[in-house]
């Protein structure tokens, strides 16, 4: 606001400060309330901008457990782990199982593994109740002449000697393995048998 007036206004100026001029017992109103501080807001100088600094927490270091959980917990994993536990029981169900599978040869694993089982000076109808038992395959049970006959097979083999009341284990090499005797009741026959083929 420019103060220096004109000069034709110097009695305009005059007559207005003589105006503004108080009795001396006269109080000047007081400034109404807010007013000034209105004023300066409005019209002091703004304060420059203040940049406020934000410091962020550095991230959490992850140990490799964590990490292998977070790994795990994806739905990708998830679902790749389901398909390999669904194949790892399906693709066993679907494969034949044949329990006579050969390795080599036209000759069955199981007719490989069959130890023959002489029966020697017994009754005729012996090597019947040996194969009807289940515990033994009927064509591995022969009747033989005798101990001597039955010890020129080759292999390994079982001897139930009824003449000398004993069951016999011989090796390939024609070894004895093991020598029980014989029990009195049938029953027991089957038992020891199946004893004697297990030490082979």
């Amino acid at each position: 606001m420019d103060v220096n007036l004109p000069n034709h206004l110097d009695t305009t100026r005059r007559i207005l400060q003589g105006s503004l001029r108080l009795h001396p017992d006269e109080v000047a109103p007081a400034i109404p309330a807010g007013l000034l501080a209105d004023l300066q807001q409005r019209f002091a100088p703004a304060p420059p901008a203040t940049r406020r600094l934000v410091i962020e927490p550095p991230a959490p270091v992850e140990n490799f457990f964590q990490r292998a959980v977070r790994f795990f917990s994806t739905p990708a994993v998830g679902a790749t782990a389901i398909i390999i536990g669904v194949l790892s029981f399906a693709i066993p169900a679907m494969l034949p199982s044949d329990t006579t599978e050969t390795f080599r040869g036209t000759q069955s694993a199981a007719v490989q593994l069959t130890i023959p089982i002489y029966v020697t000076g017994g009754p005729l109808d012996m090597s019947e109740i040996l194969a009807s038992s289940g515990d033994f395959q009927p064509d591995a049970i022969i009747n033989a002449e005798s101990r001597e006959s039955a010890l020129r097979f080759d292999g390994p083999k079982v001897i139930v000697d009824f003449e000398q009341g004993e069951v016999m284990s011989i090796d390939e090499a024609g070894l004895l393995i093991s020598k029980e005797p014989l029990p009195e009741d049938i029953g027991g026959v089957g038992i020891a048998v199946a004893r004697a083929v297990s030490r082979l």
